[in-house]
């Protein structure tokens, strides 16, 4: 008699895959990545200092953090070097409003230098910008305090900034390889679902002019994705949890993510006297069902009897024979 088995015709030797034929996907995927970078080294050096979105005060929480090692009061003022190159620079016009002083890009360019010099140090002496981003987690600050830290001290506060892009977009381009990673697991049956994912995350509208600057955005771009590849296996409880405790420590936002630790949570299981199968010494045999289980039985439910497949219960599991 012809089984299913019989009929499944047999997949060609050219078909099945190798492990020769998943080095052009990573390379692709390489690619993909130096690509990223260069985008990412174009918004790096054409956004004017202090253009991305409270990037300014990102930066003076970060360099309060290189020289005291510690969170700064979001009541406190920025430090003198800061508050100079946001006078001297020119600004969003909602920046301006916000901080109640400054030039903005059309006054910038519209002012004569001496104009621009008078109204420079009417700025530094009446502005007092706040270290309101001292409320925030402090893991990104702190990565990015050892760097700032170790950087000559006559360095410009324009080119310590540029360096503090340049490790964020960093940080942000890991999401790339991560995500490759998550959907070659989740769609393994798609040859190029990791590539093409890897491409959607590199071409994402916007991304760039929000890792690109001075911020946290990065860091909590680069952990999502990384936890959601460490859940493809409830068995690493404490390394998905210590992603999530670094990402909390990163953004708030990310404590949504909370929910998807059930899934590492252990499987529930029969007891082990209700198991059917049992193996000892590497093998596995029948072991004896309860009685309620066996067709015997007039008592047991069909609904019962219904749960098992086949020719479940077999009549050696419910004769005693092991």
């Amino acid at each position: 008699m012809t089984t299913e088995t019989d009929r499944v015709a047999p997949v060609p030797p050219d078909s099945q895959p190798s492990a020769g034929k998943t080095f052009p996907a990573a390379r692709f995927v390489l690619i993909i990545w130096i690509l990223f970078l260069v985008r990412c080294a174009f918004y790096i050096v054409e956004q004017p200092l202090w253009e991305g979105l409270d990037e300014w005060a990102h930066f003076a929480a970060i360099q309060h953090v290189s020289q005291t090692w510690r969170m700064p009061d979001r009541h406190a003022e920025v430090s003198p070097e800061v508050r100079q190159s946001i006078c001297e620079s020119p600004l969003p016009l909602a920046t301006t409003r916000d901080l109640g002083g400054g030039l903005s890009h059309a006054e910038f360019r519209m002012l004569s230098r001496s104009e621009r010099s008078a109204l420079t140090s009417q700025c530094i002496a009446t502005i007092h910008p706040r270290q309101y981003e001292g409320q925030q987690p402090p893991l990104y600050y702190y990565l990015m305090a050892v760097p700032l830290a170790l950087t000559p001290h006559w360095w410009p506060i324009a080119d310590q900034a540029l360096l503090i892009r340049a490790l964020s977009s960093l940080l942000a381009s890991t999401a790339i390889f991560s995500t490759a990673l998550l959907a070659a697991r989740v769609l393994p049956q798609i040859r190029s679902s990791g590539v093409l994912c890897a491409m959607l995350v590199a071409v994402f509208p916007g991304l760039c002019l929000n890792i690109c600057r001075v911020g946290n955005e990065s860091l909590s771009l680069a952990l999502p994705p990384l936890l959601l590849l460490v859940l493809q296996r409830p068995s690493r409880r404490i390394a998905a949890g210590l992603i999530l405790g670094l990402a909390l420590l990163t953004k708030a936002y990310v404590l949504a993510l909370t929910p998807l630790l059930f899934f590492c949570l252990p499987r529930w299981r029969l007891p082990r006297s209700r198991l059917p199968l049992q193996s000892q010494d590497g093998g596995t045999r029948l072991t004896s069902l309860p009685p309620e289980l066996c067709r015997g039985n007039s008592s047991t439910p069909p609904h019962r009897l219904s749960r098992w497949p086949g020719s479940w219960p077999p009549s050696s599991a419910c004769s005693g024979d092991r």
